[in-house]
């Protein structure tokens, strides 16, 4: 048996294999006693240095180190995009509101608590509800207040998944102030379109706010379509058929109020698309790709966000008018 060779002989005998270059190799490798084939070394019984076939392999994952090295990494074009992300604050606390205020109605209508029942008419108009005749005689808050009411429990839970779904993402992209403003302008241009284009209506849901939401992320999927390559175009695709899939199986809903659903997308969809972030695409050192955020100037999105207000608020008074008259 070939004895270990000492801390010293360790330390000279640190050569780099042949076969695997870069490659320490221990010197504690050493060939059988009876090893048979001629050596270079001039004591032949000195195996310090023993030839390639006595050569331990490097581990999998040295090698695999080596193999990135040689080829790095590229992303492919239909992957999702490393884009910067901000914290979802704003949504929670809308959904929060949303079911304090569900919570509200059960209380005030005498506390009925089944799946299926059906608040009262009079419960939603005394909480806030959208009901013409008290909008027309200057009770105009509700055409806010009417996003954080719904009838029942089946209401409340699917505009609350919708809400959860589509608030998270778009809250991410945007940031919590520019979110916050999409939110309310586009649920705000869904009440005033139902109020308007109805002889008279009693409504109540957060549904033109999430069709807003719905069509805020196509307008930002729309204006950075060239940008996002693949992705971006299949991404908007997507979006554009499930826009349309909601709107064929709404229509064939008894009772649901499709102007607040179509004022809502159309209000998202300008505001997504004007408000929408710019980026700045770059590469990093081993060529990932790097996305940052470019514009830091609050002034043109609150620009755009204050002039369509302005346009809803026309809008409304044409209305009330009309209704006046």
């Amino acid at each position: 048996m070939t004895n270990e060779p000492d801390k010293e002989n360790k330390e000279a005998n640190q050569e780099y294999s042949p076969l695997y270059p870069g490659y320490p190799r221990p010197s504690s490798v050493q060939p059988p006693s009876n090893y048979p084939y001629p050596t270079s070394n001039p004591n032949p019984g000195d195996y310090t240095n023993p030839p390639p076939s006595f050569q331990e392999p490097p581990p999998r994952a040295w090698l695999e180190a080596q193999q990135r090295e040689r080829t790095p990494e590229v992303p492919p074009q239909e992957a999702p995009l490393p884009l910067p992300l901000h914290t979802v604050m704003v949504t929670y606390a809308l959904l929060a509101m949303i079911a304090i205020m569900y919570v509200v109605s059960i209380v005030a209508d005498g506390g009925g608590i089944s799946f299926s029942h059906q608040f009262s008419s009079e419960t939603l108009v005394k909480l806030g509800a959208l009901y013409s005749p008290l909008v027309t005689g200057g009770e105009w808050w509700r055409l806010v207040t009417v996003m954080f009411l719904h009838a029942n429990a089946i209401h409340i839970l699917l505009n609350g998944l919708n809400f959860y779904i589509l608030g998270k993402q778009l809250e991410a992209l945007f940031g919590p102030a520019r979110y916050t403003m999409i939110f309310f302008l586009s649920g705000l241009t869904g009440s005033i379109a139902s109020y308007g284009l109805h002889d008279q209506v009693l409504a109540v849901g957060a549904s033109g706010a999430i069709f807003g939401l719905l069509g805020a992320t196509i307008g930002y999927f729309l204006r950075q379509r060239d940008k996002f390559g693949v992705f971006g175009r299949s991404y908007l695709k997507n979006l554009l058929a499930t826009a349309a899939l909601n709107f064929v199986l709404l229509l064939l809903i008894p009772g649901v109020d499709n102007l607040a659903h179509g004022g809502g997308l159309v209000g998202g969809l300008v505001l997504g698309y004007l408000c929408s972030p710019l980026y700045d695409f770059s590469q990093t050192p081993n060529r990932r790709l790097r996305i940052t955020q470019r514009d830091n100037n609050n002034l043109l999105w609150l620009g755009f966000a204050l002039a369509w207000l302005a346009l809803i608020v026309v809008a409304f008074f044409f209305f009330l008018n009309a209704k006046l008259a």
